[in-house]
Parts: structure tokens; sequence; C-alpha cells
């Protein structure tokens, strides 16, 4: 996406100011980039969001902030690799998935501790009602077969949610 007549050992010399630090030869690039990116965004958000079904919820100026991470980080590796291009597309792309991924983990992540914590606020009522008591760890662990740190994790979640009720 050099400018059209331009060498390459221009294109070079325009690469080094930019991993030099020459802010506005940087925000050419990405001006000159800004389509690829917005596109490689809505591409990857679009596709993810399909093959995970869960929404994303990072927004196209969020991964096009990400995509500008990629695009300097390919200038800054520019070096390694034989075509400017290609390695400018993979960091791109490579930032953007990389940021759907981890916020659709997040909320994965989000998702089975909400069923776990809801299965096991169940259990814990249905103890509480049998013993008359709070339950003990042990008690709990042999009823919802969770783990004993996963029931501490559990029961601290629920003394937090006891509280909230209460206040």
């Amino acid at each position: 996406m050099a400018e059209a007549g331009s060498s390459s050992s221009d294109f070079l010399k325009l690469l080094s100011k930019i991993a030099n630090g020459d802010k506005s030869k940087a925000e050419q690039l990405v001006s000159d980039y800004k389509d690829f990116i917005l596109e490689e965004a809505k591409r990857c958000k679009a596709k993810y969001q399909r093959k995970y079904e869960v929404w994303c919820e990072l927004s196209l100026d969020d991964l096009f902030a990400e995509g500008v991470v990629g695009l300097l980080q390919a200038v800054k590796d520019v070096g390694y690799w034989n075509k400017f291009s290609d390695c400018v597309r993979k960091m791109i792309k490579e930032k953007i998935l990389a940021a759907i991924i981890r916020e659709i983990d997040f909320k994965a992540f989000n998702s089975r501790l909400k069923e776990e914590f809801a299965a096991y606020r169940k259990v814990r009522a249905r103890l509480f009602r049998k013993l008359r008591r709070s339950p003990t760890i042990a008690e709990l662990v042999k009823a919802t077969k969770f783990s004993s740190d996963k029931v501490e994790q559990l029961e601290k979640l629920h003394q937090i949610a006891m509280d909230y009720e209460y206040e």
C-alpha cells in the first residue's frame, strides 16, 4: 500500500522513519491501511461470532486499535519477512483475533462459572433445609461433586451474594 511510483528503497526508508518514532509517517501508514484493518476487523468478528455463537462486544474501534498495534508490530518486525505486505496482513489479523478470542474466552469462563454457581446454590439450599444449618465444605463437596477448591470459591461467591442481597 505504498504510494504509486515509489521505489522499494523509498518504502524501506519510510518504514525506518516510522520505526524510529516519526509520528506523521506512522499516521500516514495507518491511514494507508485503515480500510484493510476495518474490513479485517469486521470479517474476523463475524467469523468468530458464528463459530463460537457468542456475541463479541468489542467495537470496531477497539478492533481497529488492535489492528493498528499489529501494523506497528509489523513495521518493527519487517526484517524477518520477505514481503512487508505479508507481514502486515498476518500481524493485523493476529492482533484482532487475539482480542476477539480473549473476549470470547472471558465470556465463556463467566458463563460456565455462572452455571456452576447456580447449581451450587441449589444444592446448598437443599442441604441447608435438610440439615437445618449451613453445610460444611466437606458436605458440599460430597453433594456437588466439585473439588474442595471449587466449593471454597463458590462459597466465597455465595457469601458475597448474600451480603449484597441483604444490604
